[in-house]
């Protein structure tokens, strides 16, 4: 009994820190941009969202954008270093929806986004962000243990598409004058 209740601790401490480190990461990497000198700079991204690449180009100074040099991407979304910080910590945040609900035992499945970033080591910046929409099974969830009694078998959360996902990727940054 005191094995199980150590066992149950331990999970729940476990599970308590799990967004902790991408969070000391995210803010390590900003004290790192922020210490920098550099508040006009060109930035070159390219991004590939659901299996299309483009690019862009745009001029950037105190975090705003002074001119776009060029973009051959179709949705409206121009980067700042600001707004791949902001891109970035709003995608890690905890998505809780329910992805796969059974009438005869509520939420067994939820959605989960899978996001990695890449920080760039000298001057902190997201040199990468790479997400992509996936389930995890709802074991915080009653319905997903009523699935197990009634079906006496774990559900299948696998989602019934694939997706490609997003990547940024910050391919230069060069300081302007």
């Amino acid at each position: 009994m005191i094995y199980r209740g150590a066992l149950l601790a331990l999970l729940a401490l476990v599970m308590a820190g799990c967004g902790s480190l991408a969070d000391t990461r995210h803010d390590a990497a900003l004290r790192r941009w922020q210490a920098q000198p550099i508040g006009h700079y060109l930035l070159r991204t390219r991004e590939e969202v659901g299996g299309r690449i483009c690019g862009q180009t745009v001029e950037v100074r105190d975090e705003a954008i002074v001119q776009i040099l060029n973009n051959t991407c179709t949705h409206p979304t121009l980067w700042t270093i600001s707004w791949l910080f902001e891109y970035a910590a709003r995608s890690q945040a905890a998505v809780e929806r329910c992805a796969r609900y059974e009438s005869d035992s509520g939420c067994i499945c939820r959605d989960a986004i899978d996001v990695q970033v890449e920080y760039e080591p000298a001057l902190g910046y997201p040199g990468s962000i790479t997400i992509r929409q996936a389930w995890q099974p709802a074991w915080q969830s009653q319905g997903y243990w009523r699935y197990i009694l009634r079906h006496a078998e774990l559900p299948n959360c696998t989602p019934p598409f694939s997706d490609l996902g997003r990547r940024i990727t910050v391919r230069d940054i060069r300081p302007l004058p």
